[in-house]
């Protein structure tokens, strides 16, 4: 039954409860409804962790099905969200069951090497193995490998099969996939699998197909991609490689057939280094197949791009890699010359071509263009001597009686370098030396005895040779065996081959043999007479010459528009064959379209009939879960009951298919009342077992006590006896203990004197070592505190010196510093001097500017002095005539206030005048103070100064003469005492303070007090608070009693009552 479970959690944990209980059957199922479930399509963390444990289940129970569906449907949860998920789930899948392999291969070993047997005289074959070896002819490992081993390699091999056919064509996992076929092909090597490397080749190669097809998919592989392609080949590579190793060398040539198709799909060049493993890999297979003319090509190839390509090319490389060239080349067997009437075989042209193409060569090589391309490439000035000299005695030199001499001794100095790829070649290239030494023979004799021949030839039998001759004579060599004369007869055969020279014709010759007279023979022949007709009747050269010129002239004329039809012919057969082109894809078009019309109907109506199906079984499925579940939980019900006494007695006569029928409602019912009965029915008899209880143990009690008196005095006795014996035995084995004290002691006091004398002499040898050690250790002490006493003494040299050196460097410093400050003094002292000379100047300038200044004051206090007396006198004459006009008439005393202002104005322009001189003088005296270097602070303090006191009496007296020009009132009120402001009133006659008690002349002589803050905020500007006070008294004034005074703190000037002069101060 699938279960449904709400998060993916908890089926995790429901499968970790049943491998804890040892079902691992359920614990897989929970998870396999976990991984189909389409709820949980969402990947989360715990999805890995489902997947590895179920993996690792499968791989136990060794269900490989199940495995390979779950990771298809981990695979569609994974992919879009977290792909290295999926990879790191596949390499512990194959880790798994590689190690569950080597296991099972170490376990049919350990149980193989049980059954050997320790003892040599013992009979090791049973009578089981006796009849097993007459039935077949496996050994014992190998039995047992079938039966402990083989299910786990087949396992690993379907392993391998499941994981490659996942990833065949998945860009994201392409490293995997290729690692997994690696790891499949040293699996086949490993356990000997050929039938299962063949298989594994011809999947690779389909999915490489798919690949190829499936160009421009989603998730599909870019072959265009250079690391794509690449990894393809070096997979390729191994898999010759192992294929090698299995010697199976149909499907080495097969993967060396995949690489040059994945190398010519390729945009890109492949890298040099794979080029050459390529090359390498290939010259071995064709070596092992026997095909020399390629394998010598292959090794052509791979010379010519390792001197292209390779820029760290040594000496040695080189000279390795032309020996190879060389060796290779020469070893090529001689061709055979065809017959005129023999035509080769299409499969063998077939093969040659294809080989060709995959080395890059336009023709098939032969073996003179080989030899042609050793001279091109300078192998020879590379090669040994002794390797030059193979090449001259085999192919320049014509020595009929000493080659194969001369030969075999270069054979042996090549055999005594022990290089197992150069001995490789000797077999062959003694076969083409016999050949070799066999033609030149036949140039030279007709008839040569057999035991002259082995003679010459030191490397071969008389059988081998025969062999070899025979072989030689199929291929165009003229000889004849005569067993009768023991001889070799040479150039009695005439046959009839082509004119045409072949690499059999290779080498030296002094002579031609009579068959190739006779085959050139006819063509002589035929030239001849052909002359000697038309010398004879000149008139048919006439005639033919008349038909061909007739021909000529025919072509001429109609040269143009013969080629006109041609051309028209042309044109009319490309427009029928596009018009053909056309049809058939219109009709291919209209096929498509009417199958893919009915592919969407029936896919329509098949998703229909799905969907149907989907929902049916969905209802169906929920309907049996509800039924499942309420089923459950009522059998769950019961069982709970059944557990209780009162469950038990209630539902034991009631059978389970009752008890599924029955409602809740009537089971608690019931429960009900079987609690109520049973609740009374345990009261009676519990009331009934009191009164039995009592009874019974007041009876107990009556018949005890005299039988617990009997036996504590029994104990009592008892006891007594007990602690006698114990005391008894106690003092035995005090005494028995004292004895064998005693015999001790006696025994060891006979040892005291052995035992001083010992413990003296250990005394004396440990003093005697203390004192060594001591000694040695005082000499070592005296040594270290020698040098420690240098060391120090070296220490305090450094340091002294080092302290000499710096307070030289400290003295130099000082005396520096002494200089500088000396210097630094002298110009402070300089600019000291000449800014004292300036300051004493600017002193003067300052003395002449303040005599001005008093001279005006003075000045200005006669004109003040002036116009109080013009002023009292007016006031007197006023105070003695009253007059009332009707109209307002100018007074004197309007005329003399008149008069005061113009003096006023006249000496406010005064002031400001000299001011300005003196502000141009003072800017003047700044400019060039600046251009010598003066201390600005203090100048620019003397300059405010300078400038306060200038600026005080000019500005007050400006500031006074405006207001009276204005006519207003020349005091403001003080912030504060708005309401005493309408008592403000100007110095004119016609406007006069109202009158007030001596109460309130106190509080209202604050309001004619004004402070004006000077808006100025420059630095050289100062401020001035104007204060003007007035007091009321009667209405005569004394004018008299007016002055002015300066307030020297606050730069003020006050009109106060001489009356209270003293008070306002």
């Amino acid at each position: 039954m699938r279960e449904n479970f709400a998060k993916p959690g908890n089926a995790l944990k429901r499968a970790k409860e049943f491998i804890e209980v040892g079902k691992k059957e359920q614990a897989l199922a929970c998870l396999n409804d976990v991984i189909n479930s389409k709820k949980h399509r969402t990947w989360t963390k715990v999805h890995q962790e489902i997947i590895f444990m179920h993996i690792q289940l499968c791989v136990e129970t060794r269900n490989n099905n199940q495995c390979k569906e779950g990771l298809h449907q981990y695979k569609k949860i994974c992919q879009q969200v977290n792909i290295n998920s999926l990879d790191a789930s596949i390499r512990h899948y194959l880790a798994l069951a590689e190690d569950k392999a080597n296991q099972a291969r170490q376990e049919s070993r350990d149980i193989v090497s049980a059954l050997e047997c320790e003892d040599l005289e013992q009979d090791v074959q049973t009578y089981e193995g006796l009849l097993l070896s007459t039935v077949t002819d496996d050994s014992t490992q190998e039995r047992t490998d079938r039966v402990t081993l083989l299910p786990w390699v087949k396992f690993l091999w379907e392993a391998y099969r499941t994981v490659l056919d996942m990833l065949r064509n998945n860009a994201k996992v392409e490293t995997l996939y290729q690692e997994t076929a690696q790891r499949a092909f040293k699996f086949c090597v490993e356990y000997g699998r050929r039938n299962e490397f063949r298989r594994l080749c011809d999947n690779l190669r389909n999915h490489m197909n798919q690949v190829i097809k499936q160009q421009g998919s989603q998730y599909g592989i870019n072959l265009n991609v250079e690391q794509s392609m690449q990894m393809h080949i070096e997979t390729r590579l191994i898999q010759v490689d192992c294929a090698i190793k299995m010697e199976l060398w149909q499907e080495a040539f097969k993967a060396v057939e995949d690489i040059h198709g994945l190398t010519t799909m390729s945009r890109k060049p492949p890298k040099p280094q794979l080029m050459a493993n390529f090359y390498q890999t290939l010259a071995l297979v064709l070596w092992k197949a026997g095909n020399y003319l390629f394998h010598a090509c292959a090794h052509h190839r791979l010379y010519i791009l390792s001197r292209e390509q390779k820029k760290t090319l040594t000496s040695e490389e080189n000279e390795r890699l032309a020996t190879n060239v060389l060796l290779s080349t020469l070893a090529i067997p001689l061709t055979t010359q065809r017959n005129l009437t023999e035509r080769p075989y299409e499969a063998d042209d077939e093969k040659s071509r294809r080989l060709a193409t995959i080395l890059g060569c336009i023709n098939v090589p032969t073996r003179s263009s080989l030899l042609k391309d050793l001279n091109k490439l300078n192998v020879l000035q590379v090669v040994s001597v002794e390797l030059q000299n193979l090449y001259r005695y085999m192919e320049l030199d014509f020595q009929p009686l000493c080659l194969c001499g001369e030969i075999s001794k270069l054979f042996k100095i090549l055999k005594s370098e022990n290089d197992l790829e150069l001995d490789r070649y000797i077999p062959q290239l003694e076969i083409i030396a016999i050949m070799k030494q066999m033609k030149q023979i036949s140039q030279v004799y007709q008839t040569v005895r057999f035991s002259r021949l082995v003679n010459l030839i030191p490397f071969a039998d008389q059988h081998r040779l025969e062999k070899i001759i025979v072989e030689a004579a199929r291929h165009d060599l003229e000889v004849k065996i005569d067993h009768s004369t023991k001889s070799y007869i040479f150039g009695s055969n005439v046959s009839f081959y082509s004119s045409e020279k072949d690499d059999i014709l290779s080498g030296p010759v002094i002579q031609s043999m009579p068959s190739d007279v006779i085959r050139s023979q006819l063509l002589i022949i035929y030239g001849a007479l052909r002359k000697a007709s038309f010398m004879i009747t000149p008139e048919r050269k006439e005639k033919e010459n008349a038909r061909l010129e007739q021909l000529v002239q025919k072509y001429k004329r109609n040269r143009i528009k013969q080629h006109a039809s041609i051309l028209k012919r042309k044109d009319n057969i490309e427009r029928r064959k596009e018009a053909i082109e056309k049809l058939h894809e219109q009709r291919e078009r209209q096929q498509e379209e009417e199958a893919k019309k009915r592919q969407e109907i029936i896919m329509k109506t098949e998703k229909n009939r799905l969907e149907e199906e989907r929902k049916r079984r969905e209802e169906e499925a929920k309907s049996r879960e509800q039924k499942e579940k309420d089923r459950r939980e009522a059998l769950d019900r019961v069982e709970q009951l059944k557990k209780t006494d009162v469950g038990a007695r209630m539902l034991g006569n009631l059978k389970t298919e009752e008890l599924k029928n029955m409602e809740a409602d009537d089971i608690y019912a019931k429960q009900v009342e079987q609690l109520d009965k049973g609740k009374k029915e345990l009261l009676v008899k519990l009331k009934t077992l009191e009164k039995r209880i009592d009874h019974l143990e007041r009876a107990k009690r009556v018949e005890e006590i005299p039988q617990l008196k009997d036996q504590y005095k029994h104990q009592l006795i008892e006891d007594k006896i007990f602690w006698e014996k114990q005391e008894e035995e106690r003092i035995r084995n005090c005494r028995q203990e004292f004895e064998h004290a005693q015999s001790t002691h006696r025994r060891l006091s006979r040892i005291l004197d052995d035992k001083d004398k010992f413990l003296v002499i250990v005394k004396e040898k440990r003093s005697e070592e203390h004192e060594d050690k001591l000694s040695k250790y005082n000499l070592q002490v005296k040594e270290l505190k020698e040098k420690m006493l240098r060391d120090r003494s070296l220490q305090r040299m450094k340091e002294r010196k080092h302290k000499f050196i710096e307070e030289l460097r400290e003295k130099k410093r000082k005396e520096r510093e002494e200089k500088l400050r000396i210097e630094r003094e002298e110009e402070e002292r300089k600019i000291t001097e000449e800014r004292l000379k300036k300051e004493e100047e600017f002193q003067r300038q300052a003395q002449k500017q303040r005599e001005a200044e008093e001279r005006a004051q003075k000045k200005l206090e006669q004109q003040r002095k002036e116009v109080r007396k013009y002023l009292e006198k007016e006031e007197h004459s006023r105070a003695e005539v009253s007059v009332t006009p009707v109209k307002k008439i100018p007074t004197e005393r309007d005329k003399s206030t008149e008069s005061w202002r113009t003096l006023k104005s006249a000496a406010a322009d005064n002031g400001t005048n000299q001011r300005d001189e003196r502000l141009k003088i003072r800017d003047e005296k700044k400019e060039e103070g600046d251009r010598r270097g003066i201390n600005t602070d203090k100048d620019g303090s003397r300059w405010r100064r300078m400038k306060a006191s200038e600026d005080t009496p000019m500005k007050v007296d400006d500031e006074r003469s405006k207001l009276k020009s204005e006519g207003g009132p020349l005091r403001t009120p003080v912030r504060g005492k708005t309401d005493d402001a309408r008592w403000q009133r100007s110095w004119t006659s016609d406007t006069k303070p109202p009158r007030k008690d001596e109460s309130s002349r106190a509080s209202d002589s604050s309001s004619w007090r004004t402070n004006t803050p000077s808006s100025d905020s420059k630095p050289n500007s100062r401020n001035f608070n104007k204060s003007f006070t007035k007091t009321r008294s009667n209405r005569e004034r004394d004018a008299n009693s007016d002055k002015y005074s300066r307030n020297e703190n606050d730069q003020e000037w006050k009109v106060v009552d001489n009356k209270r002069n003293d008070r306002w101060r």
